[in-house]
């Protein structure tokens, strides 16, 4: 397969939301590593699914942690 997007269009849509594997599939790579190597993830991103997982772990087990 022939890649649908540059190497500037990968750091889009890694953090669009899409699953890897599809991103993977636009961007022609065969392994998640060369993927990731392109892909610079936004620290907005970093943040909320840091708070989704404290919120996740405390709906579970009612623990936080720091």
């Amino acid at each position: 397969m022939w890649a649908l997007a540059s190497a500037t269009d990968q750091p889009d849509i890694a953090n669009s939301g899409i699953p890897v594997k599809v991103g993977m599939a636009l961007t022609g790579h065969k392994t998640v590593a060369m993927f990731m190597h392109y892909v610079h993830t936004e620290d907005d991103l970093v943040r909320k699914a840091a708070e989704l997982v404290a919120r996740r772990r405390k709906a579970i087990t009612g623990e936080t942690r720091c």
